[in-house]
């Protein structure tokens, strides 16, 4: 179980996904990684499940149905979100933050 809660942030501004990799990664989704260009699963997917729980969308039908999220701040239903990933020995931690907005 993961756990982060950011100083001043409001809950729903902030979320968090990890993936212990020894598991290995399901055959299925890493087929449709590859046709889609991508080199880093365990990241792409963590990043993904962060911006869905951001969005209120279920990771099933934000893999159908959105892009795997690019770089560092994506923009998901007209929110910024800050994403950072790390890895920590064979275990992938993705965090997302809302970007406040800024009059």
């Amino acid at each position: 179980m993961l756990c982060w809660q950011p100083d001043g942030a409001r809950e729903g501004d902030f979320a968090v996904d990890g993936e212990l990799t020894s598991g290995g990664f399901p055959p299925s989704l890493a087929r449709r990684l590859v046709e889609d260009g991508r080199e880093d699963p365990w990241g792409d997917w963590t990043r993904a499940e962060v911006c869905a729980k951001l969005a209120d969308v279920p990771i099933v039908v934000w893999i159908r149905s959105r892009a795997w999220p690019d770089g560092d701040e994506v923009n998901v239903g007209g929110r910024r979100i800050r994403l950072v990933t790390h890895r920590v020995d064979d275990l992938v931690v993705s965090l997302g933050e809302v970007v406040p907005e800024t009059d």
